[in-house]
């Protein structure tokens, strides 16, 4: 078993189905890469595993935790140790536009976790730098370009201490050059050996990057293994 497994899986809005029974693993240190059209189930089966979306039916496991077994969900407190578990970086990036950089990087670590604000403010500062952004930390969300915003949401997802991180197009919004800045702090994230699921349109990043490549259309996984088998 994975560090997240998903067992037949299904989600609908209204009479649509967006997912049909799919299942997928996700390996401790792996990259796996979700492919496909849009439209075809990959961004809400993202949000099923962050537990922002809920499955209609199935089962969503973390390492032996489970949030959600025959459709049913566990308790808030159960909710929470998985999410706990979790990092996730969004495609629109969801900065609060009212707080500073290092205040969207350090008010969830230093409120939900209830770690020492002074140590989150040091991680924060870190990490920013770590992703090219060093002494931008008073800044306001609307003073940076799309790619400084994604990067700060890296940073904010790792200073939580994620073994999950997962990606939803976070590449999609970006100029060339900015999809290039963070594509490279992705690949620094797969040789620190964190697990990521990445959705992706970026079909030669998806290619070398990955350890695994899953292509999904129609509400299904058509096609799954090695980059090279799949592509």
């Amino acid at each position: 078993m994975g560090i997240l497994n998903i067992e037949n899986v299904s989600k609908s809005f209204g009479s649509r189905r967006v997912l049909d029974s799919v299942s997928l693993s996700l390996e401790r240190g792996e990259t796996l890469a979700l492919i496909g059209p849009s439209g075809e189930g990959k961004s809400t089966l993202l949000r099923i595993c962050a537990l922002l979306e809920r499955a209609d039916s199935g089962a969503v496991e973390y390492d032996g935790l489970y949030a959600c077994q025959d459709g049913h969900y566990a308790g808030k407190a159960e909710l929470a140790a998985c999410r706990a578990r979790l990092g996730m970086v969004f495609q629109s990036f969801e900065l609060f536009p009212h707080r500073s950089v290092i205040q969207n990087i350090c008010d969830a670590p230093a409120v939900v976790q209830h770690r020492d604000a002074n140590e989150v403010r040091q991680e924060g500062s870190a990490l920013l730098a770590r992703v090219g952004l060093a002494g931008r930390e008073d800044a306001m969300p609307y003073q940076l370009s799309g790619g400084e915003k994604q990067r700060v949401c890296i940073a904010r997802a790792l200073c939580m201490h994620p073994e999950i991180l997962l990606f939803d197009e976070p590449t999609s919004a970006l100029d060339p050059q900015s999809t290039l800045d963070v594509l490279n702090i992705i690949r620094s994230l797969k040789n620190d050996g964190i697990s990521m699921m990445i959705v992706t349109h970026e079909m030669a990043f998806a290619r070398d990057i990955s350890d695994r490549v899953i292509f999904m259309a129609d509400g299904v996984i058509v096609e799954e293994g090695t980059p090279e088998a799949v592509f």
